[in-house]
């Protein structure tokens, strides 16, 4: 149950802060007042998809907060989620920036949109004023149908489990759509590039080390030069190696006078043995040095292939052991495919004739289910001022086993649509064709009645359910919303008296210039001014003493019709 309903931005909304109870609770106003903007925000709150029109002008962010009051199913559902909630209390909130971006939070955790409607869609359900139009597609006939017939959804979960392991198993089989020439071809090739890459024997490191190698080689006079050069500056007549053992020999002679020298004399004889050490390897490095054309060609060839198997089978070598692997387990799917293919149709028969089985069950407990919804379809209706009216369900063919899988899908193969007679003696037509937009309204109010029985909703939302109707009809429309709101909470936006009058609750939405803006306000209304707003929804904006008192008298039929639901 919403208690509490908080909007700040929103269209011609700068703040508003609204407390709900129990019951039925009517919001009226003028046309253009803000009543809109209200089920506005109560969409988004929800997760509906919105943009930044939303936003009102000037405003950086757009904020709506709700709080509810929750059952035993959707605190399990918060758990699940890891949500703490109290008391049975949730707070939810969405905010809007100018950017467009909004973030949800439930009871202060950060949740993403999917979530926040997973979380909503048992909590609150809202029948907005073109909501009707969904009964015009026979696509959603089928959602509402199933919604109502109980203990229906582990059958619908098993027939999409199967419906999905079939398609996944005639997909396997279709990878094997080829002719014995086309699989022996692609044999051929697979075992090509098996071979080609295998007998490569690639290493780890091995192109870096072989790109090292040809770099000597193409440097190899520079190299030489080098090391030569090095040698004889430190080996030479007069070379660094035997100027340092001249001068470790001169202070060995003054080493004993003090530390000090002693301390020269051995660092000096440290860089003596150093350099007789580096003098050897170069001379080591230079007499093992040669270039070796064969090598170098061999290098070059090594090279060429594995840059050939990069540009064939990957950029680098992790890539090319997933090639290869791929290969070969693709060679031994197809080296083996017709034993393959006869295990995979014989798994399609058995998937198939179980997936059969159970979408015909499916069927025929839509079909038996179908017989009760229309008999209290037309009980609603007959309630609604519809009593000549006729509503059927017109059921597509039961397929037989040879065609059902050009037409099954997740939810069975049955293709449903509502059909409708307003009056007596008039043949039952596609109710998308012949009902007028008053008569959709009420369908659609019937339908809501009827699912409402069957699901833990607290909150039913209307937003001017009661359009193009008015009279008995509306009244009619009244006293349905009075009685479903006694088991749950029910908020309707209306223009009608009856409506107003049957209200356990009112609110009035009216406008308000302050500083050259025009704002929404909204106020509860005390048993006066609601009287007032009955008296206007009767006559207009000119109140009398006769609208007044008229007024009177509905409100007190009203709350005696109440008492005695």
């Amino acid at each position: 149950m919403l208690l509490t309903l908080i909007i700040k931005n929103i269209a011609i909304i700068k703040e508003l802060e609204l407390s709900f109870d129990s019951g039925l609770i009517v919001l009226s106003g003028e046309t253009g007042a803000g009543k809109s903007i209200i089920v506005d925000s109560l969409n988004f709150l929800l997760g509906a998809r919105t943009d930044k029109t939303l936003l009102k002008s000037g405003e950086a962010e757009a904020f709506v907060q709700g709080v509810f009051q929750i059952n035993s199913n959707t605190q399990e559902q918060l758990k699940s989620l890891g949500i703490p909630s109290e008391d049975n209390i949730v707070i939810i909130s969405r905010t809007l920036s100018q950017e467009g971006r909004t973030e949800c939070r439930v009871n202060g955790s950060l949740v993403t949109l999917g979530m926040l409607r997973n979380i909503t869609e048992s909590m609150v359900d809202i029948h907005g004023q073109h909501e009707h139009q969904s009964l015009l597609k026979p696509k959603s006939h089928l959602k509402l149908l199933d919604a109502y017939i109980k203990d229906l959804d582990e059958l619908k979960a098993q027939v999409a489990d199967l419906y999905h392991e079939y398609k996944k198993l005639t997909f396997e089989l279709s990878s094997f759509g080829m002719t014995d020439a086309e699989r022996e071809r692609m044999l051929d090739l697979l075992k090509f590039q098996i071979d080609e890459i295998t007998q490569a024997n690639l290493k780890d490191g091995e192109e870096q080390q072989l790109l090292d190698e040809r770099a000597k080689i193409i440097n190899f006079e520079r190299i030489m030069r080098g090391l030569s050069q090095s040698y004889e500056f430190l080996s030479g007549s007069n070379g660094a190696s035997e100027l340092v053992s001249e001068a470790v020999s001169a202070l060995g002679v003054i080493s004993s006078y003090d530390p000090v020298y002693q301390s020269l004399y051995d660092r000096l004889q440290s860089l003596q043995y150093e350099l007789d050490d580096i003098v050897a390897l170069l001379k080591d490095n230079a007499e093992s040095l040669n270039y070796d054309e064969k090598t170098a060609d061999k290098i070059e060839s090594r090279l060429d292939l594995i840059k050939n198997l990069k540009k064939k089978y990957g950029a680098t070598l992790q890539e090319i052991k997933q090639f290869l692997e791929k290969a070969q387990n693709e060679y031994k799917r197809l080296s083996s495919s017709a034993e393959i293919i006869e295990q995979l149709k014989n798994d399609i028969e058995k998937a198939s004739q179980e997936l059969y089985q159970k979408a015909v069950l499916l069927s025929k407990k839509r079909r038996e289910g179908a017989v009760e919804f229309c008999k209290d379809v037309k009980n609603e209706l007959n309630d609604l001022g519809m009593a000549g009216s006729a509503f059927e369900i017109q059921f597509s063919e039961i397929p037989d086993k040879d065609t059902f899988a050009d037409i099954i899908g997740v939810d069975g193969f049955d293709k449903v649509e509502f059909y409708f007679s307003a009056n007596i003696g008039e043949p039952s037509k596609p109710l998308a064709k012949i009902a007028s937009g008053g008569e959709m309204s009420r369908i659609m109010l019937a339908l809501k009645m009827i699912l409402s029985k069957h699901d833990e909703i607290d909150t039913m939302i209307f937003d001017e359910i009661d359009t193009g109707i008015s009279g008995k009809i509306g009244q009619a429309i009244a006293n349905k919303l009075a009685c479903v709101s006694r088991a749950r909470q029910v908020i309707t936006i209306t223009h009608l008296a009856g409506i107003c009058a049957m209200a356990d609750h009112n609110f009035l939405i009216y406008k308000q210039e302050d500083g050259g803006k025009t704002y929404t306000k909204v106020e509860k209304l005390d048993q006066e001014k609601t009287i007032k707003e009955i008296a206007r929804l009767l006559g207009g904006h000119e109140t009398s003493a006769l609208s007044l008192e008229h007024a009177k008298e509905l409100k007190e039929w009203s709350d005696n019709f109440k008492n005695n639901i």
